[in-house]
């Protein structure tokens, strides 16, 4: 919906429209004063001539055009004064006279006159014709009036709306009938759609940039977002609003349309496939669109037999891959177009029938057709092998998954058989035939002395009890082989005396297959383990097949003792009291030598950190080491902070840890410490008090301490409430690290490390919160409130005007900051400072005021003088009460009291008059005449005084008839109403009348009619009628005393005034040629004639013109006109000396300067001569005025041809060349 003016004003008044407002509403209503013109603004205001402040004048005749273009709305601002009419209404003296139309002679809508308190407002069809008239009498206040046009809204541009280069269009071009205002295109309301609501996206960044360089324009560049441009055929419309400025400068927002048919596209329809490449077996979709808007049949068909029409869209599954033909016809265009697309089936050819394999087979992966990768136990590649040994017995299923967009996979299924028996198997010749072991139990074996799956060592061992063989176990086509060793038993392994101290020992495998056992065997680690084993004899049996074989040895007892710590400063100690054997002896750092049999162990001759080997040497001659760790006591860290909330173990190995372990916690302000086992403790902060409490851990008879500082969870404070004058309010004592952040917190000092404060003057006004935190994490905020008292600097002028204007207590210039309700107490010379104080009341002179405030912690109290200035007074006096009509008497106002009479006061007469103290009052009537004073502070004061104006004195006179300008004719002065007055003409009396008097024509003179009795008088200027002044006159030009021949045509150059016909005459005075004879031409308005004379000589040229009244004036002028140039040179000289054409010069007459140049034959410069300013009408002179030769003499040239060149200017200033041979002789 488009905006009318007037909803435009209003929304623009309420302040929601900014930057739309036209000119005329920014700058105001145009104002007017009554004159002879024709403007065309859409809102103004007229005035009479006198404007907002003056009476009109007299004997006015004006006639002021409103043409906007529009209707107009006319209404008078405030009542109409025009002289009234005559009484009877029989003839109007001043009037004011409406039209509706462009001239006068357009209908009149009304004719005002007289006093019109309401006058009515009018309606105009088109413009508005004011015409006012006046006559010499009266000057009352006239008229104001304004007008408002109401104009049709305006039409919109026509939009032609085309696409952008060849399809697919980045763009749409909207070409406009007539430019717009870029700042009134609301890019926001833009929409485009397709003719079945298909829309697409435009880039309004661009579209602005494109459209609008220069503030204007007419056509849009409408872009579409990269990526979604316009590639089919459709048909567009494309909308949005626009401002457009009516004839008054409003603006309307108006809907323009474009509609275009895209036809230069391709049909091809836009194809997809939800996927590109599927597994054998699988399927995708096929979804098919028309590239344009309108109807469109879709049509496809494979290159495996298959086809389909419709909307779409289709679920293909093809066995291989296929090509597919889609075809799209729109319906309306008949235009058509097809694209292919491929969907790949991937057939994987990576697939491995399902197997059974056996231990220590390999088996190699198909590669596939694709690329993939294979996944499951036993699988290494590419290339891609499975390995039995790798995956193990048992089921495995083995997986083949592509790489790519397709995710296919295949499947096969490895069974690895469990087929295994012992790789060594030992014997001996004399044992009974025994089973195999194998898995499975049930299989074949073969091979020597092997009968089922029975073995008989005898059948194979040779003469010496001997024999290594293989026998091989088969199981479903798996094998697996024992290597069997037949032999006697081996000899008794001599291990001899062995100490419980020494490394484990490695036994002989003799023959491989047989298995240890006994006290200190180690299975895992297939040693004999002398400290596993108890002191005395070694007895180990090595198992085979029917018989053994055996070690032994004595093993010999020894201990020194577990690896252990010690504190350097703990006192001297046997470190494992329990060695054995006893009666050995002990060596090491720490040892005492003087007691080496007991192993007492000093610490203190240990350094602090080192490990230290005490070795002890026992009698049996074994030796053992006890390892002792000398480490300091030490916790880590020292100092820990927690809530007095924390429940957990402030001993916990996560927060503090120790050095040696194990040893004992105790405090004295903990009475919930105990000892939980395997070396830990437990403690809580439930009994502690606030701040610092001390944990000592001691170990190996050495000491640490560790101290948590307690700290509270909340401070549980009050606010703070001060004056922001206030000194520093301390904050609580907090534990050790404690910290408060703030406006105004004051850290401590060193000597008081826990005393924070609170300053309020470095805070400022306000509240303020301060946190507390501590380095365990608690944390708190208190409130802070600075109160800051409002301040009163010098609230109001020290000095003040005596007025009526209550007084009110002003507000504070700084309000302060406070959430008190205190209202503060004023006071007036002791007295509580109502609210109809006045300083009318309070009287002239000083006054003392006085402030009291009191709030939630500031007070304060100011005070201040304040002087009444005397009253305002003002007295109006004239030179003269009485006065003539038209006669004005001098005014004096003297104006006294309120501000000084330095200060600019305004001043404003009844009248409206300049705002002066002294000046001219010239009443039309007697009247009263006011005036008003006000300096802007005091009460205004007024004074008034009675004028009384006598009654004009009425002229009378009558002239002669209408005669040519300044010919003679006569006037007769009269007084019409007074008698006994004197007739004075150009200030000279003349006595009483009536007067005649001979006067010419067209002339004024001044006539004053005076009266001796009240001394008044009466000016007029009288003119004498007659027709416009007739003036002959003319100019020539060239304006010369004599004009040269070659100067014509003569110009004449009419300077005639009010002629209306005329002759132009030239007649031959002295002339060359004495058959010349005159010649003439009319005269006409604006015609400057151009004469070309027959003949030289003096002529004398006349101009006569008239009036068509039969006035005439006549002029004339003599001109001279010189004769033709004529100019020659001699063709020969003869530079003899014998005074006989001796000097080459030109010769002729009518030349005022000329200039020659002569060369040889190659063109070399021989003379050159000039001269200038020659009398005109002269023949040229062999020599120069003061007797210097003029020409060439030749000298030194040698005899021969020689090239002249003769440039000059005539004396009528024309320029001439000649050019000629010249023969030089002798």
């Amino acid at each position: 919906m488009a905006l009318s003016p007037s909803m435009f004003r209003m929304i623009l008044a309420l302040g929601l429209v900014t930057g739309w407002a036209s000119d005329s509403w920014a700058q105001g209503d145009a104002m007017f004063t009554m004159m002879d013109t024709t403007v065309a603004d859409c809102i103004g205001e007229l005035t009479d001539s006198g404007g907002l402040q003056e009476a009109y004048g007299n004997n006015e005749d004006l006639v002021f055009t409103v043409d906007a273009g529009s209707p107009l709305q006319v209404e008078f601002i405030g009542a109409i004064e025009i002289e009234p009419a005559a009484p009877g209404g029989a003839a109007l003296f001043d009037y004011l006279v409406l039209h509706d139309g462009p001239s006068l002679a357009s209908p009149v809508l009304d004719t005002l006159y007289g006093l019109i308190n309401n006058p009515p407002g009018y309606v105009t069809s088109g413009a508005l014709t004011v015409h006012f008239v006046s006559d010499a009498s009266a000057q009352p206040e006239g008229f104001h009036l304004r007008w408002t046009a109401n104009p049709p809204p305006p039409d919109p541009p026509i939009a032609i709306l085309s696409g952008l280069g060849d399809c697919p269009h980045p763009a749409m071009t909207l070409a406009l009938s007539f430019p717009i205002e870029c700042d009134l295109i609301d890019w926001n309301s833009f929409q485009w759609q397709g003719q079945n609501g298909q829309n697409w996206a435009m880039d309004s960044t661009v579209a602005i940039n494109l459209s609008c360089s220069n503030g204007t324009t007419d056509g849009l560049i409408l872009p579409f977002v990269e990526g979604d441009f316009l590639q089919g055929n459709c048909d567009i419309t494309v909308q949005l609003n626009v401002g457009v400025r009516d004839a008054c400068d409003s603006i309307w927002m108006l809907p323009i349309a474009g509609q275009w048919s895209s036809t230069d596209c391709e049909a091809t329809p836009l194809v997809t496939l939800e996927a590109d490449s599927i597994c054998a077996g699988g399927c995708s979709v096929l979804e098919a669109l028309p590239r344009g808007c309108g109807p469109t049949v879709i049509s496809w068909s494979g290159s495996d037999g298959t086809a389909s029409s419709g909307d779409g869209p289709w679920t293909l599954c093809p066995d291989s891959t296929t090509t597919y033909t889609v075809t799209a016809i729109e319906t309306e265009t008949g235009i058509s177009g097809s694209q292919n697309i491929t969907l790949s089936v991937i057939l994987l050819g990576a697939w491995n029938p399902d197997t059974v394999l056996c231990p220590h087979d390999e088996w190699a992966l198909s590669q596939g057709t694709v690329q993939g990768h294979w996944e499951g136990p036993g699988v290494s590649g590419p290339p891609w092998i499975f390995s039995a040994d790798s995956s193990g017995p048992g089921l495995h299923v083995l997986q083949f998954n592509t790489i790519g967009s397709a995710f296919c996979s295949s499947e096969t299924t490895v069974e690895v058989l469990d087929v295994h028996v012992p790789e060594f198997v030992a014997t001996c010749p004399d044992s009974s035939p025994f089973e195999l072991e194998s898995t499975p139990s049930l299989g074949v074996w073969s091979g020597d002395g092997i009968t089922g799956s029975t073995f008989d060592p005898s059948s194979v061992a040779d003469s010496n009890g001997l024999a290594s063989m293989t026998a091989t176990f088969t199981f479903s086509g798996c094998a697996d082989s024992s290597i069997i060793s037949v032999q006697p038993p081996a000899p008794l392994v001599s291990l001899g005396n062995v100490c419980q101290s020494e490394p484990s020992i490695v036994l002989p495998d003799n023959p491989p297959g047989g298995v240890w056992s006994g006290a200190g065997w180690s299975d895992d680690d297939g040693m004999f383990v002398p400290e596993d084993a108890p002191a005395g004899a070694i007895a180990l049996t090595y198992a085979m097949q029917g018989c053994n074989s055996f070690a032994s040895g004595t093993l010999l007892p020894i201990q020194a003792g577990p690896t252990s710590t010690s504190c350097p400063e703990q006192p001297g100690f046997v470190p494992y009291p329990d060695f054995f054997p006893s009666g050995g002896l002990w060596d090491g750092p720490g040892i005492v030598a003087e007691e080496a049999e007991t192993g007492f162990y000093d610490p203190s001759l240990v350094p602090n950190g080192q490990w230290s080997p005490l070795v002890y040497s026992a009698p049996n001659g074994c030796t053992d080491t006890l390892w002792m760790f000398n480490r300091q006591t030490e916790v880590i860290p020292d100092l820990l902070h927690l809530c007095q909330s924390d429940t957990s173990n402030l001993l916990d190995q996560s927060t503090v840890q120790v050095t040696p372990w194990c040893g004992a916690w105790n405090s004295a302000s903990a009475a919930n410490i105990e000892y939980v086992g395997d070396c830990d403790w437990n403690a809580t902060a439930e009994l502690l008090p606030m701040g610092a409490a001390e944990f000592t851990y001691s170990v190996n008879g050495c000491i640490d301490t560790l101290t948590w500082v307690v700290h509270p969870d909340s401070l549980n404070m009050l606010p703070l409430v001060t004056c922001i004058e206030d000194s520093s309010l301390p904050l609580p004592e907090l534990p050790l690290g404690a910290q408060w952040s703030g406006s105004g917190i004051v850290a401590p000092d060193a000597s008081a490390p826990q005393i924070w404060s609170w300053s309020p003057m470095e805070a400022g006004g306000g509240i303020h919160p301060l946190i507390w935190t501590s380095p365990a994490g608690c944390t708190d905020t208190v409130l802070a409130g600075a109160e800051v008292a409002p301040v009163w600097d010098l609230p109001f002028d020290s000095v003040s005007c005596a007025n009526s204007l209550n007084v009110q207590p002003p507000v504070p210039t700084y309000p302060g900051v406070t959430n008190s309700n205190a209202a503060p107490t004023w006071t007036i010379d002791g007295a509580i400072w109502t609210q109809d104080t006045t300083t009318l009341s309070l009287g002239p002179g000083p006054h003392e005021v006085q402030v009291q405030w009191s709030g939630a912690a500031c007070d304060t109290e100011s005070s201040w003088t304040m002087d009444v200035l005397p009253l305002l007074q003002v007295n109006l006096t004239v030179n003269d009460s009485t006065l003539c009509a038209g006669v004005g008497t001098e005014a004096m106002a003297v104006a006294g009291g309120g501000l000084s009479s330095s200060e600019p006061m305004d001043i404003v007469w009844s009248d409206g008059g300049l705002p002066l103290l002294s000046r001219i009052l010239q009443p039309d009537s007697s009247s009263w005449w006011a005036i008003h004073i006000d300096d802007g502070c005091s009460d205004p004061v007024s004074d008034s005084i009675w004028l009384s104006v006598l009654p004009p004195i009425q002229t009378a006179h009558l002239t002669g008839p209408m005669e040519c300008h300044g010919a003679p004719s006569a006037v007769l002065l009269d007084a019409a109403s007074a008698i006994n007055v004197l007739h004075i003409v150009e200030g000279d009396t003349l006595g009483a009348g009536p007067i005649s008097l001979d006067v010419l024509a067209g002339n004024t003179f001044s006539w004053t009619l005076y009266d001796p009795q009240e001394g008044c008088s009466m000016d007029t200027n009288i003119w004498v009628p007659s027709h416009p002044p007739l003036t002959a006159a003319f100019g020539i030009s060239p304006a010369l005393d004599c004009i040269p021949w070659d100067a014509q045509p003569i110009r004449f150059i009419d300077f005639s005034q009010g002629a209306d016909f005329g002759q132009w005459t030239w007649s031959p005075i002295q002339v060359e040629d004495q058959q010349a004879s005159a010649d003439s031409l009319d005269w006409a308005f604006a015609l400057n004639p151009n004469l070309t004379l027959t003949t030289t000589g003096t002529w004398e040229v006349q101009l006569v013109v008239n009036q068509n009244s039969g006035c005439t004036d006549t002029t004339q002028q003599t001109l001279c006109l010189l004769p033709e140039i004529q100019v020659w040179m001699p063709d020969a000289f003869s530079p003899n000396q014998d005074l006989s054409n001796d000097r080459f010069r030109p010769r002729g007459s009518g030349v005022k300067e000329w200039k020659m140049r002569i060369c040889n034959r190659w063109g070399e410069l021989v003379w050159e001569e000039q001269h200038a300013g020659l009398p005109a009408d002269s023949e040229l002179k062999p020599a120069t005025d003061l007797g210097y030769p003029i020409g060439w003499d030749g000298a030194n040239a040698p005899v021969g041809v020689y090239a002249v060149r003769l440039e000059g200017v005539s004396d009528g200033g024309s320029p001439f060349l000649l050019e000629q041979a010249l023969r030089l002789i002798r």
